[in-house]
């Protein structure tokens, strides 16, 4: 993985240092080196990790004829011939992707994201106007951050580049840790430091001397089914669309690797790769598999039916252990919470692909947010006067994994939406004691800032694609993509996701749900256009990674840890109740006692954020 540093004075004074500052902090993305571009009050940085054939370090800064834009690129162009003709000026074919972008900013200004698709992120100064745009892919799979310091403007791919380049350490956004500790990562511009913005997914930042402001450019947006196809004509547009999303994501100066579980995602991407890559005159991606002691992990028998149907000789790779001080030392690295207990486990396999020499991985990660369905079907079915089926789709979802499924869920997610929202706001309040709010524990002391009803969606999107895009356009999405890249880049490697590819996400999010969800079927369309064998097809089963969550909080010193919360010092968090839900959580029964599971996750996150405020601020 590459990245980007820029530093920009509006009172034109020498930003050098400042640039020196965010690409020391970033030297861990510049394997290949560093290249400068410095004018007038203003400093550009691309930090290289050359993936493509013909890829130099010379392309950037890529700077215009007439000197008046320059521009740093991280990331993957796809569609350049599409590209090209939306362009005044297309760049040749074996251009650098760097070029296409900068002639998009040349041509569209701020709106030169909406002219590029792929995998990306830009900064590009204006030296005429002095006015700087950076900005973010659709589904922000590449990280950008900034912040002021006086009157200079910061922008790092990286918020270990930035936190260097400041004074000191600000202090924490405690709204932003709120919504981590309530388990809702916020999905707008904060960070866990106050002042240090990130750019959202899709939006892009435009700075001059008068301030900062954010454009949403792009998000996830359902629409009505159109009319009714057969379930073949479904099947063949998704993989024409994902055949579209892997191929692009095979290109690469060396064979790709695939994160390979033997779950329906993974399996889905690796299946469509195998016929891909042979039409476009590639390697297929060399499969990798993590493999885990417990046996409710265990996925081997689905990946050996599909490794012997693609032809393919997968590769085993033992988890990593859960090692406590290498958490707080990766902790203390990055200057963020840590990653997931099973991701943490992963370095073995991410070391692996490494070894390989592979400089890009593909991964199944996506398939459950954007195609497993949603239980908000009930209020659809109950919209349309079909009660029995209603009834029945929430018995049936109470016997498979990963459905979603609540005891209460008729109500919540059946009879609740369909009230006007008006009524919602007043009701949300009194009910949510009786309910369970099922999103906050405890123990939070943070004042948690009120959010208002979800909207209605609009007339004929049924409530399931409605509720698929707010929750891709929420925190979790951003915030498991963004800690895997943080990951992938300590390693050399760049992560791919074709499930969460725009067109792919803005198909699934057009369908109706007996394509998403049928009986005790899930990701049907998917498992349909990756042609999965049998035994893969018919899986209604998951991998259950509870116990690195176990494993973890024992690898941290057990209830000890929770005994003596800084946080809780610091009147975050009541250490108290803290502590009853670690007791609790002991006495439990996995994976049969699904509270305590959701209790284990939110352990996991207080933990994280332990670690986190310890490392960066000491104790209280």
């Amino acid at each position: 993985m590459s990245g980007l540093a820029a530093a920009i004075s509006w009172e034109g004074s020498d930003c050098a240092a400042a640039l020196d500052a965010l690409i020391e902090g970033g030297r861990h993305r510049a394997p290949d080196g560093v290249t400068t571009w410095i004018g007038a009050g203003a400093g550009l940085a691309r930090l290289h990790r050359l993936v493509f054939h013909g890829q130099s370090t010379t392309a950037q800064p890529a700077v215009a004829r007439d000197g008046g834009v320059i521009a740093v690129f991280d990331g993957r162009l796809d569609e350049r011939g599409t590209i090209a003709a939306r362009l005044s000026h297309p760049p040749a074919l074996h251009d650098d992707d760097a070029r296409y972008a900068l002639q998009a900013i040349e041509d569209a200004g701020e709106r030169a994201a909406d002219l590029l698709d792929g995998d990306f992120a830009f900064v590009a100064w204006n030296a005429r106007t002095r006015t700087v745009v950076a900005a973010r892919d659709r589904m922000g799979m590449r990280p950008l951050y900034w912040a002021e310091r006086g009157p200079t403007l910061l922008i790092a791919s990286d918020l270990r580049q930035l936190l260097p380049a400041l004074p000191q350490t600000p202090p924490p956004d405690v709204t932003m840790v709120a919504g981590l500790l309530a388990f809702e990562p916020p999905a707008d511009a904060r960070t866990v430091y106050a002042g240090v913005q990130r750019v959202p997914p899709g939006h892009v930042i435009v700075g001059d001397g008068r301030g900062v402001r954010t454009r949403c450019y792009w998000r996830a947006e359902p629409s009505a089914p159109g009319t009714a196809r057969s379930d073949d004509d479904y099947a063949d547009e998704c993989r024409a669309l994902l055949d579209r999303a892997v191929g692009a994501r095979l290109r690469a100066s060396a064979r790709t690797a695939i994160f390979f579980s033997g779950g329906v995602d993974s399996s889905s991407v690796l299946s469509r790769a195998v016929p891909v890559a042979s039409e476009i005159g590639v390697d297929p991606p060399h499969p990798l598999s993590l493999v885990f002691d417990a046996p409710e992990s265990r996925e081997d028998a689905y990946r050996r039916v599909l490794l012997e149907q693609c032809g393919l000789a997968g590769e085993d790779v033992p988890a990593g252990s859960i090692d406590g001080e290498a958490y707080r030392a990766q902790t203390a690295r990055r200057r963020v919470p840590g990653d997931l207990p099973g991701q943490f486990m992963g370095r073995t396999m991410r070391q692996r692909a490494v070894a390989r020499g592979a400089r890009a991985v593909l991964t199944g990660e996506g398939g459950d947010a954007v195609f497993s369905g949603s239980t908000y079907v009930y209020a659809d079915l109950l919209r349309s006067g079909r009660v029995l089926a209603a009834i029945r789709q929430h018995r049936l979802d109470a016997t498979y994994d990963d459905s979603g499924y609540a005891p209460l869920g008729l109500l919540t997610d059946g009879v609740w939406p369909l009230l006007p929202r008006g009524l919602r706001r007043i009701l949300r309040g009194p009910l949510r004691p009786l309910v369970g709010s099922g999103s906050t524990a405890s123990w939070l002391r943070l004042p948690l800032p009120s959010r208002d009803a979800v909207a209605d969606p609009p007339r004929g999107v049924p409530a399931a694609n409605w509720m698929i895009a707010h929750e891709l356009n929420r925190g979790w999405t951003s915030y498991f993509v963004e800690a895997f890249e943080r990951d992938a880049v300590e390693f050399g490697i760049e992560p791919r996701h074709p499930l969460l590819d725009p067109a792919l996400v803005t198909f699934v999010l057009s369908l109706p749900e007996d394509q998403r969800r049928r009986e005790r079927i899930t990701k049907v369309v998917l498992r349909r256009a990756a042609r999965l064998p049998p035994a893969l097809d018919a899986r209604v089963t998951k991998a259950d990674l509870g116990f690195s969550l176990r494993d973890f909080l024992a690898a941290l010193g057990g209830r000890s840890f929770f005994e003596r919360l800084a946080v809780a010092a610091a009147g975050w968090v009541d250490g108290g109740d803290a502590l009853r839900g670690y007791d609790g959580v002991q006495r439990a029964t996995f994976p049969a006692d699904t509270a305590a599971g959701s209790m284990l996750a939110r352990l996991w996150m207080l933990a994280a954020i332990e670690i986190w405020f310890r490392s960066e601020y000491g104790t209280a």
